[in-house]
C-alpha cells in the first residue's frame, strides 16, 4: 500500500481519542489527533460465507493489559524485574549490588509473574457515551491524503492501516512450548512415556486481529500476521536471523510463531463475547517458560460488565487435542486444529524496514460447539443440479448460530472492538 484517500465523511474531528477525557480505562491519550475513522460511519461489512453478512453493531473500547504497581516505588512488576536484571541491582527492591542477572526463565519466576493480581485487566466498554457526545450521522472531517513514503507523518496523527481494514476477526492462537514437550516420548502431551521429571507442556494462547483464511476447497489454509516480540522480554527469548545471518535488529519472536514452527502445529479458537476478556488478559508480555492460561486463573473472582449486565467470568482452560501436540480451549465456540505449513517473511522495500512474517497453517479439523449450530434443516436436490445428486436425495444442512457465537473482532483505532453480527 503506497497512497490512503480517506473521505471526509467518514472522519470524525477531535483533539483526542476521547472528547473531555485524557486518559481511558487508565491507558493515557497521548497522540495528537486531529480526525478519527469513525467505524460506525463507515459501516464496514464482514463476509460470513454463503451469501451472508456481519455488520458492527457497537464499538467497545478495551485497553491492553497493564502490570500494577508495587508499594511505594511507583514501578510496575515488569520494571521491577527489568531492573533486577540490570548491573548494580538486586531481586529485592532496587538496591545497588555488584551482582547483575540475566533475563531468562529463571529469572522471570523468581516472581509470581503469572498471577492475574499483578496484572489490571480490563473488559469490553461500550463506547456509546463517547459518541453521543458527537451525534452527527455524518462525518465532519477533510478529505486526507496520505503517501506512507512521502509524508512523514499521517494529517490524522495516527497510522490509519489498522482502522481501515475491519473488522478483523481474532486468531486466538493456542500452542505448546516446544521445550517442554521435550519431556514427553515423540513430542507427544498425550504420551504417557515421561522422562525424568513430571513437568507437563506449557500452554501458549495469544490474540492475532491479522487472521485470515487463505485457502479453501479440500485443502483449506488459515494465516496469521505475527512481529517479533517488542516488549520487557524481547532478549529472552529465540534471536531473529536474516538470510545473511546477521541478527535482525536484536528482535526475537513471539510464542505463537516460535511454538508453530518448531512444533509443527498450533490451534485457532474463537473468541466469543463472554472470552473478551481472557483473550485481552493473554496479550500480556509474559516472559519465556510462563503461561496465558496461568494468568488468566488469576480473574476467576471478578465479573465481566458488558454493557449493564454482569456475570462471571468464563476462565479458559487449556486441553489437549487427541490429534497434535497443542492445546485448545474448550471454553470457545469453535477451533481449528491447524498444521504448520511455512513461514514467509514480508519482503523489505529498505532493509529492516518490515519485521513482519506471515504463518500459514493447513486446517486438518475444524470443531465446533453444538450448541452454536442451527437447527438441522434438509435441503431436496434436483437431477441435474450440478452436484451428481439423484432426484428426492436430501443433503441435511447445519449452519453456524451466529448470535449464539457473537465473535469480537478488532477495529483497529483506540483499543476499539466490535461483537460481530449478521446483517
Amino acid at each position: 500500500i503506497d497512497t490512503y484517500v480517506i473521505q471526509g465523511c467518514i472522519l470524525r474531528t477531535q483533539s483526542s481519542l476521547h472528547p473531555g477525557k485524557t486518559t481511558i480505562q487508565g491507558n493515557p491519550d497521548v497522540r495528537s489527533i486531529t480526525a478519527k475513522i469513525d467505524c460506525l460511519l463507515l459501516r464496514p461489512l464482514a463476509s460470513l460465507g454463503n451469501g451472508r453478512f456481519g455488520k458492527v453493531g457497537c464499538i467497545y473500547h478495551m485497553g491492553r493489559p497493564r502490570p500494577l504497581y508495587k508499594g511505594r516505588t511507583r514501578l510496575s512488576r515488569s520494571q521491577i524485574l527489568i531492573n533486577n536484571c540490570k548491573p548494580g541491582n538486586n531481586a529485592g527492591d532496587g538496591t545497588p549490588t555488584d551482582n547483575g542477572k540475566k533475563l531468562n526463565g529463571e529469572t522471570c519466576n523468581t516472581i509470581d509473574w503469572e498471577s492475574g493480581s499483578m496484572w489490571e485487566i480490563d473488559d469490553l466498554t461500550p463506547a456509546d457515551s463517547i459518541y453521543k457526545m458527537n451525534s452527527n450521522k455524518e462525518g465532519d472531517g477533510e478529505t486526507i491524503t496520505y503517501t506512507y513514503r512521502i509524508d512523514s507523518c499521517c494529517p490524522l496523527g495516527y497510522n490509519p492501516m489498522k482502522q481501515v481494514v475491519c473488522p478483523r476477526m481474532i486468531g486466538w492462537i493456542s500452542t505448546y512450548e516446544s521445550s517442554s514437550l521435550s519431556n514427553f516420548h515423540d513430542n507427544d502431551p498425550h504420551s504417557k512415556k515421561e522422562t525424568n521429571t513430571a513437568r507437563i507442556p506449557i500452554p501458549h494462547i495469544s490474540p492475532y486481529s491479522f487472521f485470515v483464511d487463505v485457502a479453501r476447497g479440500s485443502r483449506p489454509m488459515v494465516a496469521f500476521a505475527a512481529c517479533p516480540r517488542s516488549d520487557e522480554f524481547t532478549n529472552s527469548g529465540d534471536n531473529l536471523n536474516d538470510d545473511d545471518g546477521d541478527n535482525n535488529n536484536g528482535a526475537y519472536w513471539k510464542d505463537a510463531q516460535r511454538d508453530a514452527e518448531q512444533t509443527g502445529v498450533f490451534c485457532v479458537n474463537i473468541v466469543s463475547e463472554k472470552l473478551a476478556w481472557a483473550m485481552n488478559a493473554s496479550a500480556a508480555p509474559l516472559g519465556p517458560g510462563l503461561s496465558e492460561f496461568r494468568l488468566m486463573e488469576g480473574g476467576s473472582s471478578a465479573t465481566n460488565t458488558i454493557g449493564e449486565e454482569s456475570q462471571e467470568r468464563t476462565i479458559p482452560t487449556p486441553m489437549p487435542v487427541p490429534s497434535i501436540a497443542a492445546p485448545f480451549v474448550p471454553q470457545s465456540p469453535m477451533f481449528m486444529e491447524c498444521r504448520h505449513v511455512k513461514t514467509v517473511k514480508i519482503p523489505e522495500i529498505f532493509k529492516g524496514d518490515s519485521m513482519y512474517s506471515l504463518i500459514v497453517g493447513e486446517v486438518i479439523n475444524i470443531h465446533i460447539r453444538k450448541d452454536c449450530l442451527e437447527p438441522e434443516i434438509s435441503i431436496e436436490k434436483d437431477v441435474g443440479g450440478g452436484n451428481g445428486t439423484a432426484d428426492g436425495v436430501r443433503n441435511r444442512c447445519v449452519s453456524v448460530d451466529l448470535e449464539k457465537v457473537r465473535p469480537v473482532a478488532r477495529l483497529g483505532y483506540g483499543q476499539e472492538y466490535t461483537v460481530v453480527l449478521e446483517d
